[in-house]
């Protein structure tokens, strides 16, 4: 029996053929998610530990979902309020990061190099990162004043885990490199 295509009703094994096939794509990508995700996510001991500002991941690291996701929200909202503007204006915020580097594009792909116009625009990205940091190290310190001593302590036990998970990379990373 044929289908009446102005009928819009669609065959049961063309229903079937369409479930499957979505079916089939949705593990396809989800064996895909999950090849990526191994491979971007795998431990990296050939990298260099962190170095300088990068020390804050330890701490963030060791938050549980919820408190991360507050300290998150609070750190966007502060960062729109001095950007004046209201929820959303972050996103505007992050757009102006860029410009510098945009410059530094113009710089970079000039005939003749200017050593200090790029050096100029080291310098405010420099700042303008020890600003954010410095932001962030005064909620950091604020959001831990709220937290009672008992998560303070859940929070210190998940802490030093990743620091000595952090110190195994460290030497594990020395060992490799060691020059003899």
């Amino acid at each position: 029996m044929s289908t009446d295509r102005t009928s819009g009703s669609t065959p049961p094994a063309s229903r079937r053929l369409r479930a499957l096939l979505f079916t089939s794509l949705a593990v396809n990508v989800a064996v895909a998610g999950l090849a990526a995700g191994a491979f971007l996510l795998r431990p990296n001991h050939d990298r260099p530990p962190p170095r300088g500002r990068d020390y804050v991941f330890l701490y963030t690291d060791a938050f549980d979902d919820g408190q991360r996701e507050a300290l998150g929200q609070s750190l966007r909202s502060r960062f729109n309020r001095e950007s004046g503007g209201p929820e959303g204006a972050g996103r505007q915020g992050l757009g102006q990061m860029l410009t510098p580097y945009r410059e530094a594009l113009g710089v970079l792909r000039a005939e003749t190099f200017d050593e200090a116009a790029f050096a100029r625009i080291l310098r405010s990205q420099n700042a303008q990162a020890e600003r954010r940091q410095a932001a962030g190290e005064e909620m950091l310190t604020d959001f831990m004043a709220t937290l009672d001593p008992a998560e303070r302590s859940a929070y210190a036990d998940r802490l030093e885990k990743r620091v000595n998970r952090l110190a195994g990379r460290i030497q594990s990373f020395r060992e490799r490199h060691r020059h003899n």
